[in-house]
């Protein structure tokens, strides 16, 4: 039995030849796709190359950014800080100025009142020395007052710490000063008490008698005290 069909040499040859170029095609799509599959690769590498790049560029940007901010802020700070120090600075000169004025007028203050004190101080020893001249013009006096009917020169105050003032007189207050001899041999404790405040000096004794004689001394009559009329009154 013959077959349904035959082919001839030259058929089979063209069929050969069809599925050798079919082949080879097929071997072409596969370097094709192979082809692609690099170059799909190798843009791969080169699009993630790039993206690198750019993400690189980009954090350095923002490093760069990060930095100048950085450098701003402390610029910012540093110019805060050299304000805020010329300020303190400011306040601080302020200050010394003010306790330097202060200071000053105070100085100013202490040498005005030391001046015056010393003033008040220097016209009240010669006012003092002048009251003590004069008392002693009063005692070279007394001293010679005797007999009963001479005459005693009164005392001026002459302490700075009496309750009258320096060189007051005895008829100012008035205080019982005894005209003469006499009559100081008749003062009485009440009278001498009166005479001690108004000099600011203790005429003191446990008799009446040691108490005149005391006031004698301090007035200078100091001859009185030898003669016996002195004591007799009590």
């Amino acid at each position: 039995m013959e077959p349904f069909f035959s082919l001839d040499g030259m058929e089979l040859q063209q069929i050969t030849n069809v599925q050798q170029q079919q082949q080879q095609q097929d071997i072409q799509l596969k370097q094709l796709e192979q082809q692609l599959n690099e170059r799909d690769q190798q843009l791969q590498q080169q699009v993630d190359v790039k993206l690198q790049n750019v993400a690189q560029q980009q954090d350095g940007k923002l490093l760069e950014i990060m930095r100048q901010f950085t450098r701003q802020q402390d610029e910012k700070m540093r110019q805060f800080t050299q304000q805020q120090d010329e300020k303190m600075q400011d306040f601080t000169r302020q200050q010394d100025e003010k306790m330097r004025k202060f200071m000053v007028q105070q100085d100013e203050k202490m040498q005005d009142f030391a001046r015056q004190l010393l003033d008040e101080k220097m016209r009240q020893f010669m006012q003092q020395a002048e009251v003590i001249r004069e008392n002693q013009v009063a005692r070279s006096y007394n001293v010679f007052a005797i007999d009963a009917d001479h005459t005693l020169e009164p005392l001026l105050v002459e302490s700075v710490q009496a309750q009258h003032a320096l060189g007051t007189a005895p008829s100012a207050v008035p205080v019982n000063f005894p005209a003469t001899v006499d009559a100081m041999s008749k003062l009485t404790n009440h009278d001498l008490d009166q005479l001690q405040d108004f000099y600011n000096t203790k005429f003191s004794g446990k008799s009446i008698k040691t108490r005149r004689c005391r006031f004698a001394v301090y007035i200078g009559a100091t001859g009185v005290i030898r003669q016996a009329g002195f004591y007799m009154a009590e």
